[in-house]
């Protein structure tokens, strides 16, 4: 079976539906996906062949699922979407990698801000997989503080072109992403009134890339300096002016609901392995899981499991609606990072030094480790409940 629709961001017909969209999804991630990922994983300065995973996914239908039919998409919604990306990032966090770059976060300001050239001439060809995108945004001075950026992007007269200049680190996919979302100055507004953000072609003269910046986890995923030196870019390239930064926060919030499924995902991963773990292995002459305490723990991660699934969802609904959602994804990246780190330790635990070894149970200790820091940190997401709390609101 492979994903298709007939229409553009129509929800399921049923919950049969979404579970038969479930089974697809796990099926694919455990025959196509696990062993790969393991040999990438195990493979050590080997970057991601991100060529034959943009062949898997385009195969089964999930590469820009969420792009509209009109571009060559599959108009799926957004929780459909979500399903997937937990499936996947169950076993492969390459996979779930590529699957946001081609359907969720630097692609939806495309189709959220782009013009109708803009999109026409990108979308399409991320559908095709002859591209996918990425988004610069952090620099060494402005990670949460977005308002302490430096990049700019200044109008040159003559040509009508955006000159754009800055540097940017930790770019996921830097170096074989073809399309960059990268936010800069943009105006003369103070702080993030004065940021906005641009389209930038990887083929256009004055970009380059840095070294690999070597990370806890994610091991293949290129992450490196975006160098911008006076890149030029045409006008329509533009996403969105300065003074409109609320914009582009509304649609980094679909960004944080997808990175809480990616940690859902893995978390899911790392659970049903120590699940098995403790149901095969023996001590003192019975199996780890009829041990009370070990019990506890596997009760406790499915509990977390289950909670951050539905504040996921929760999100993902109100997004397809069209309706605010900011508190929801704030809620679900919170709870569901944390849980996820939580739920990875307890894994590795269960399993002791066979989960310490270099396996699955550790790469997923590893990448999940970034899910509290990316798309929000933990503090920043507390921080903005917290002014919900201050202001009666929540």
């Amino acid at each position: 079976m492979k994903v298709t629709s007939t229409a553009e961001q129509e929800p399921p017909a049923s919950g049969a539906e979404e579970e038969e969209l479930r089974a697809l999804a796990r099926r694919f991630a455990d025959d196509s996906l696990r062993d790969l990922t393991a040999e990438w994983e195990s493979a050590r300065g080997v970057e991601v062949d991100f060529g034959k995973l943009t062949q898997l996914l385009s195969e089964v239908g999930f590469l820009g699922m969420t792009i509209p039919v009109a571009y060559g998409g599959g108009g799926s919604t957004f929780r459909q979407f979500v399903v997937v990306m937990e499936e996947l990032a169950r076993v492969s966090y390459p996979a779930a990698f590529l699957l946001q770059a081609t359907c969720s976060g630097p692609v939806s300001h495309v189709m959220a801000l782009g013009s109708e050239s803009v999109k026409q001439a990108v979308l399409p060809e991320i559908v095709a997989g002859r591209g996918f995108c990425s988004i610069a945004i952090t620099e060494a001075d402005a990670g949460s503080d977005i308002g302490a950026m430096r990049a700019q992007g200044k109008p040159d007269p003559a040509t009508g072109e955006v000159v754009i200049s800055g540097q940017k680190i930790y770019v996921g996919g830097a170096g074989q992403a073809q399309y960059y979302v990268v936010y800069a100055r943009l105006g003369p507004g103070e702080g993030s009134q004065g940021v906005g953000c641009v389209l930038v072609s990887s083929d256009t003269p004055g970009m380059s890339y840095g070294a690999q910046a070597e990370m806890l986890g994610s091991r293949g995923i290129p992450r490196r300096e975006l160098l911008l030196d006076e890149c030029r870019v045409p006008r329509e390239n533009v996403l969105l002016e300065a003074g409109s930064f609320g914009r582009l926060m509304s649609i980094f919030n679909g960004e944080r609901v997808h990175s809480a499924a990616m940690a859902l995902g893995m978390a899911r991963g790392a659970y049903e392995h120590a699940r098995q773990y403790a149901l095969d292995r023996r001590q003192f002459g019975r199996r780890l899981v009829d041990n009370q305490g070990i019990q506890w723990k596997l009760a406790d991660m499915a509990t977390k499991l289950e909670a951050s699934r539905l504040l996921i969802y929760q999100a993902a609904d109100l997004r397809d609606r069209g309706e605010s959602f900011a508190k929801e994804s704030s809620m679900a990246k919170l709870f569901t990072s944390e849980c996820a780190a939580q739920i990875v330790d307890e894994a590795l635990q269960i399993e002791g030094a066979v989960g310490y070894l270099d396996g699955f149970v550790q790469t997923a200790y590893r990448n999940v480790r970034m899910t509290r820091i990316a798309a929000g940190s933990s503090e920043i997401l507390r921080n903005h409940l917290g002014g919900l709390v201050a202001r009666g609101s929540l």
